[in-house]
């Protein structure tokens, strides 16, 4: 790709973007609907899903025990590690209410 096709490639992109901006109406990000995604009216992150996310998050093929589960105003904190003591395994994960996306925060 020539370096003139890179600009004008790169200057249809923020065209279309500076268009869906102004199309919305707003200037807060947070008020896009795209943001928020629909949920049915039964749907609840508890803290039963929040820890079975967290142990398919980290995948580890060891049963995990719980160690902690705390509630923060966007989600859930679950600390994991191995039954079995002295085994290596387990780890930190942050579950967003939001979405249900679970991220490995850190690994033991």
């Amino acid at each position: 790709m020539t370096p003139d096709a890179r600009v004008a490639a790169l200057g249809a992109t923020l065209f279309v973007a500076c268009g869906a901006a102004a199309a919305c109406g707003t200037s807060n990000p947070d008020d896009s609907p795209f943001n928020h995604l629909p949920h049915p009216a039964s749907y609840a992150v508890d803290s039963t899903r929040a820890v079975a996310l967290a142990t398919r998050a980290l995948g580890d093929s060891l049963p995990m025990r719980v160690t902690s589960v705390s509630k923060g105003a966007q989600g859930w904190q679950v600390r994991l590690l191995p039954t079995r003591g002295g085994t290596v395994g387990g780890g930190m994960v942050w579950v967003e209410i939001a979405d249900s996306s679970a991220t490995v925060v850190k690994r033991y």
